[in-house]
């Protein structure tokens, strides 16, 4: 089965609604289809074929979503790419796919440019926004959408095909082509559907969902906006995040649903005009990272009124559990931790926790977290199923550590890679951080790194920013740490900061707090 058959049977029960709006291209369901359809064909007289890859190099916008399902219909890879990698990286990236074509935006060029010089001759380059001036052997979208014969045939995929090879984010070398099939692909939006409409708070939900998307296509929390778009809703597309621009979209649209880091809901509870707002539409807003704090938990239910909605995955497994609704509400103080907890599996997938010898752990014992879903990816691009961090009954690595508690929700802790070695202690980065953002009345963000120790080998060191107008001190967070973990966990040095660096997708950058180290 082809994945594309999802938005076409949604633009055929929705033509006059609106599907996308961008602030540049705002499309129905009926100019969607339309405009995917002509971008098929043109792919087709390019002398594109099925299963060759197109690279998208696109901010979050409607013609990035024209050129990705284009791609989907006749059943050619769509391959988004991270927009902020420098043309070398995008090179070294793709170097082990070959390349049948390109789409690219004014945000772009410069990476464009530059493959036009390394890639054949005969690779057609396609030119997204209107102001691209094309050169020999370019196109233009607009002149495809207007010249070109719509195809309105879906081309049939078969057991196995792919339908989107995303990347890795490459922190950590040459990022891994990860390669989802059709049928994950929507297998996978039938799992977060039922995850999304059974975890909630509210007995009621709308028919029809207007997403906001800050994200764009090539991190996987874009599957909200292929959801949206798979089952009727409205798809509000922002190029980065503002904000004051979030919260006015909200209001303007009526947002239902929406996804972003967990940080950014902290920082939108410090906000004094918070009460003032209108989240009256909102179903839920999912996050991921990390869990929130208890006081910004708390200030969703009883002042805005709408469900937080962690979820945990991977660019490799997609979203495998969420914590729901109620579920954030729980009696911490008296032992229940599951609101800090990564929540259960969705239906379909599968979670469990491993030792180093390969034995499955008891309850509450840590260990390498393993996850098994019929959603996850094949594996990676030219390597076996084995190099791609699967066993042989098709449960897949994630690198990270956790563990499940009693009633079967994950923590997680840590990855494997972060893990700091002290005295021959393993500690975990995850659980000082948790422990230190306890502090919730005067911590905002922190961040947990390994530092050398000429005795110890390593050494946790704390990065925290304090909450406006508190002023923490460092005696006054590791004696908070000495309380509630081992010693030898206890950050052996505070270092308070302004903000954490991050990443555009609100990852922290732990490089860059080790330079910061290195440079005190």
């Amino acid at each position: 089965m082809n994945f594309a058959t999802a938005f076409r049977d949604s633009a055929d029960q929705n033509r006059q609604r609106v599907a996308i709006i961008d602030g540049t291209m705002n499309l129905t369901y009926r100019e969607f289809d339309e405009y995917t359809a002509r971008f098929a064909q043109a792919l087709t007289l390019m002398g594109i074929r099925s299963q060759e890859r197109v690279l998208i190099m696109a901010k979050n916008t409607a013609a990035c979503l024209v050129a990705a399902v284009g791609c989907l219909r006749d059943n050619i890879i769509a391959c988004p790419i991270n927009t902020r990698w420098s043309a070398v990286e995008v090179e070294r990236a793709i170097e082990a796919t070959p390349v049948a074509a390109v789409a690219f935006d004014d945000g772009s060029i410069e990476q464009a440019e530059y493959l036009r010089s390394v890639l054949p001759p005969e690779v057609p380059f396609i030119a997204l926004d209107e102001d691209i001036k094309p050169d020999e052997g370019m196109y233009r979208l607009k002149d495809l959408l207007t010249r070109i014969e719509p195809n309105y045939k879906i081309a049939f995929a078969e057991d196995g095909d792919i339908a989107m090879q995303l990347f890795t984010s490459g922190t950590t070398g040459v990022p891994k082509a990860v390669l989802h099939s059709h049928s994950g692909l929507a297998v996978f939006m039938s799992m977060f559907g039922f995850a999304a409409n059974t975890n909630l708070m509210q007995e009621v939900v709308p028919a029809r969902d207007t997403v906001l998307a800050f994200l764009p296509l090539y991190h996987i929390s874009s599957m909200m906006t292929l959801y949206a778009l798979s089952s009727g809703g409205k798809a509000v597309l922002h190029q980065g995040f503002d904000m004051d621009k979030f919260l006015d979209a909200i209001e303007t649209y009526r947002i239902t649903r929406t996804t972003v880091a967990s940080t950014i809901i902290e920082w939108m509870f410090d906000r004094p005009d918070i009460e003032e707002r209108d989240f009256s539409s909102i179903v839920y807003i999912g996050y991921g990272g990390s869990p929130v704090s208890r006081a910004a938990v708390i200030k969703a239910k009883q002042l805005l009124r709408f469900t937080l909605l962690q979820a945990y995955g991977s660019t490799e497994s997609l979203i495998v559990t969420t914590l729901s609704g109620p579920d954030h509400f729980t009696d911490w103080a008296h032992g229940d931790m599951r609101s800090f907890s990564a929540g259960k599996p969705m239906m379909g997938a599968e979670v469990k926790i491993l030792d180093g010898s390969g034995r499955l752990c008891a309850e509450g014992v840590e260990g390498e977290i393993w996850v098994k879903s019929p959603a996850m990816m094949l594996g990676y691009a030219n390597k076996t199923r084995e190099e791609s961090g699967f066993d042989e009954h098709g449960w897949l690595r994630m690198g990270d550590t956790g563990y499940i508690d009693g009633n079967g929700f994950l923590y997680v802790t840590g990855r494997i890679t972060d893990m700091i070695i002290t005295g021959g202690e393993n500690v975990y980065p995850k659980e000082v951080e948790s422990c230190i953002a306890e502090l919730d009345d005067c911590v905002a963000d922190v961040a947990v790194i390994g530092a050398p120790h000429p005795k110890w080998g390593e050494t946790p060191v704390a990065f925290v920013v304090p909450k406006p107008g508190t002023n923490p001190t460092a005696e006054e967070i590791i004696r908070h740490c000495e309380t509630r973990i081992a010693h030898y966990k206890r950050p052996s040095k505070v270092v308070f900061l302004d903000l954490i660096p991050q990443d555009g997708l609100g990852k922290v950058q732990k490089d860059k707090l080790k330079e910061l180290l290195g440079n005190e």
